[in-house]
């Protein structure tokens, strides 16, 4: 049966709640996402070092360096893309234009442009016409990006946080067990088991004068 939730989940639940509200009102979305991504690779790669024999402190931080190692090659293999598609353009773009403007021909459609000179007067005269779009859209896409960065750094940060707080809630259950088996180690202490040793009496003078009175 489920159990009925007590004040502190209730409390837990409803900060989820406005946590997710707040998400969806100011678009933080791929800050979201990014976090959650991140962190779950992050976890994932610390729990598969474990298993394979590393320490937990040199495991933790040895999937922040891979994450970022991982990170950075991604992100210079995408500036490389960019770049060899921008380079690679305008011989692309001049090889397919009169292929288009064929086709347009045969179809029948109206093609604006004839060669790379007329696309480029086209597309500037468009980015003039839509300059406030474009504008815009250029605007979302630089939040969303660094939306993406402060996701990643706050999961890198809350993974990193929560190997702390573990290796001292471990040091802690150390120091307690180690406090109880020290009284339980002296309460169960070996006894010696011989009974304990009483005080000699030595005869009152009394009794030796009775002794050596007594007839044989």
């Amino acid at each position: 049966m489920l159990q009925a939730a007590t004040g502190p989940r209730r409390i837990a639940h409803l900060l989820f709640l406005l946590a997710l509200a707040a998400v969806a009102r100011f678009g933080l979305g791929p800050c979201l996402l990014a976090g959650l991504f991140a962190y779950l690779i992050l976890d994932r790669t610390d729990l598969l070092l474990r298993k394979a024999g590393v320490k937990p402190f040199l495991a933790r931080w040895s999937s922040v360096g891979l994450f970022a190692v991982v990170a950075g090659l991604l992100t210079m293999i995408f500036i490389s893309f960019i770049r060899l598609g921008l380079e690679r353009l305008p011989v692309l773009v001049d090889r397919v234009l009169p292929r288009l403007d064929e086709l347009a021909a045969s179809l029948g459609l109206p093609w604006p442009v004839d060669n790379v000179s007329d696309l480029r007067e086209y597309i500037l005269g468009a980015a003039k016409e839509n300059a406030r779009a474009l504008t815009k859209t250029s605007g979302l896409l630089t939040r969303d990006f660094f939306q993406v960065l402060v996701g990643i750094a706050v999961a890198v940060l809350r993974f990193l946080s929560s190997g702390i707080s573990t290796r001292n809630s471990w040091a802690s259950a150390a120091a307690a067990a180690n406090s109880s088996w020290t009284a339980s180690s002296a309460s169960w202490a070996p006894r010696s088991s011989s009974p304990p040793s009483t005080p000699r009496r030595r005869p009152s003078s009394s009794t030796a004068w009775t002794f050596l009175s007594a007839p044989s």
